[in-house]
């Protein structure tokens, strides 16, 4: 009788306890029914993005392109790094996070055709272009770039920029160039050095110490491809605005 009222009570105090030990032995269950294997993180390092999507998506894990980093020494597009890293645990399914090379953005180069040499000149000197000049006669006004090798809007080679200035011809006849959405001060200063003669008329009224500055010039007469006669030629009459 002793022996099993001591039972009884320790039973009766050990009651509180059966809640943890049932979500206890509910969880270790579950886990063991829906336990996922780890793997081994594949190594990607040095492989070009291609082959690396490849090698991850053949072990049932996912891909995604972190950023991209400048290296000149590898092939453009190898992967630099990742993450996780190689053979650390890793689920199926997550993903694997790269970062691959690139090459560095080589610059445009610049639109030179129709432009005042001697404005172009300083152009390229701020922007650190190197460049060559070859002076051949034209019918374009003197000073003014006819040519460009290469052309505008190619990648700038690491060779110095090739340009053709045009200079006087035999022929007095010349072709006018478009001065339109061109700065007024730059065309003045081309005007001045070919001695031909000019006028400005403003879109609205302007100060009486206003200086140009920052207008552009939107018409002009005689228009483009007019031929002009440098030895006597006509006054430039150009339309500008602020």
């Amino acid at each position: 009788m002793i022996k099993l009222s001591f039972f009884k009570s320790l039973l009766s105090r050990s009651l509180w306890l059966m809640p943890f030990i049932f979500f206890l032995s509910g969880y270790f269950t579950l886990d063991l029914f829906l336990h996922r294997s780890y793997l081994a993180t594949p190594n990607v390092l040095g492989c070009l993005l291609p082959e690396a999507i490849s090698i991850i998506s053949s072990e049932n894990l996912n891909v995604r392109l972190l950023s991209s980093k400048e290296d000149e020494q590898v092939k453009e597009g190898t992967v630099l790094s990742q993450n996780p890293s190689p053979a650390s645990s890793i689920r199926p399914q997550q993903t694997v996070f790269l970062i691959v090379s690139c090459k560095k953005a080589r610059p445009k180069t610049p639109a030179c055709v129709n432009k005042y040499y001697e404005t172009l000149k300083q152009e390229l000197i701020e922007q650190k272009i190197n460049y060559k000049v070859h002076y051949a006669p034209s019918n374009h006004p003197q000073g003014t770039c006819i040519a460009q090798i290469p052309e505008s809007g190619s990648e700038l080679p690491s060779q110095p920029l090739i340009l053709y200035v045009s200079q006087k011809s035999e022929n007095s006849l010349v072709l006018l160039p478009s001065f339109k959405e061109r700065p007024v001060q730059e065309i003045v200063t081309f005007l001045k050095n070919n001695e031909i003669p000019y006028s400005l008329f403003h879109t609205c009224l302007m100060e009486p110490d206003h200086t140009c500055t920052s207008c552009i010039v939107i018409e002009q007469k005689p228009i483009v491809g007019s031929f002009i006669d440098i030895r006597i030629p006509p006054t430039m009459q150009l339309k500008v605005n602020d």
